[in-house]
C-alpha cells in the first residue's frame, strides 16, 4: 500500500516563490488598471463641470461664473456648484476619485466658507445664504476663471492672477477666447510645494487653505508610486479635454511662496 506523502520544505518554498513571483507581476497590472479606471472617472467629472460651465455661460452672454474673491484655483463658488449640480451634477463630480484627502461626503470640505468661519467646525445648521458667490467650496480641480472684485494682488478687481513667463495672459472672463482650443477651462489639481528645478526634493502636495483651518495639505490627484505626478486631465475653452502627463506639464502660476500649480 503506497504512503501519501507531503510537500516537503523545499517543495513548499519553489510553491511560495513562484506565487511571491506572479504577485510582483500582477500587482502592479491591477494598479495600473484602477489607475486607468480612476482616470475616466476623473475625465468625465471634468467634462461634466466645464459643460456645466459652458452652459451657464450660454445662458449669461458668454460670460463665465467667475470668483467673487481671490480663491485659490480649487474652490467653487456656492453659485457656481448650484449651477452644476442643477445641470446633472452631484457632490462626487467635483472630486478626483485619486484624491484620498478630499471626501465628498465631508461637510467640512463641501462648507469650507461656512467652516471656516465657524473656527474650522461644521455649523450644526446651514443658515440662508444670500451671497452664494462670496462662498466656495474646496475641490479636486483648477478652474481658470478671473475674479469680479478687489484682491490682495490687484485692489481694483479683475485678472489679478500673475501667471509665469511666456504664459502670462489675463484670465478668462468671457467664453469667446481668442484661441479656445488653447485656452485652459479646468484641470486636475497638480500641486506642489516648490520647483523641481530648484528644489530636487520637491513633494507634490502643499499646504493651502485646508492646512490653515484642518492641518491637511492639498495633494495632487494622480501620482504614481515614486511620489512624482503622473498627470492630468485638462478641458479647453472649446470643450475638449485631454489627457496630459506631467513630463508635459509646466508650472504655471505660484500662488503663495508654498503652492506652485501646474497644466
Amino acid at each position: 500500500m503506497r504512503e501519501n506523502k507531503g510537500f516537503t520544505l523545499i517543495e513548499l518554498l519553489v510553491v511560495i516563490a513562484i506565487i511571491a513571483l506572479l504577485m510582483t507581476i500582477v500587482m502592479p497590472a491591477l494598479s495600473q488598471v484602477k489607475e486607468r479606471a480612476r482616470r475616466l472617472i476623473c475625465a468625465t467629472n471634468v467634462d461634466q463641470l466645464g459643460n456645466g460651465i459652458i452652459i451657464y455661460a450660454n445662458e449669461n452672454d458668454d460670460e463665465l461664473p467667475m470668483f467673487y474673491a481671490m480663491n485659490w484655483l480649487h474652490d467653487f463658488s456656492y453659485l457656481t456648484t448650484d449651477y452644476i449640480m442643477n445641470s446633472g451634477g452631484d457632490r462626487r463630480t467635483f472630486f478626483c476619485p485619486a484624491d484620498k484627502t478630499q471626501d465628498p461626503e465631508d461637510d467640512r470640505i463641501w462648507r469650507w466658507t461656512e467652516t471656516a468661519r465657524n473656527g474650522g467646525v461644521v455649523p450644526s445648521t446651514s443658515e440662508p445664504i444670500t451671497n452664494r458667490y462670496a462662498y466656495f467650496r474646496n475641490s479636486s480641480y483648477f478652474y481658470m476663471a478671473d475674479t469680479d472684485s478687489p484682491s490682495r494682488n490687484d485692489p481694483a478687481g479683475g485678472n489679478y492672477r500673475p501667471q509665469i513667463g511666456e504664459f502670462a495672459r489675463e484670465w478668462p472672463r468671457k467664453l469667446t477666447a481668442r484661441s479656445a482650443a488653447n485656452t485652459e477651462l479646468l484641470a486636475d489639481q497638480v500641486i506642489s510645494d516648490s520647483d523641481p528645478s530648484v528644489n530636487p526634493n520637491v513633494k507634490f502636495s502643499a499646504r493651502a487653505g485646508n492646512w490653515n483651518v484642518f492641518g491637511v495639505e492639498d495633494w495632487t490627484n494622480h501620482i504614481g508610486r515614486d511620489g512624482i505626478a503622473t498627470g492630468g486631465n485638462v478641458m479647453y475653452m472649446d470643450g475638449h479635454t485631454v489627457w496630459k502627463s506631467y513630463e508635459d506639464m509646466t508650472l504655471r502660476f505660484i500662488q503663495d511662496a508654498n503652492v506652485h500649480q501646474w497644466w
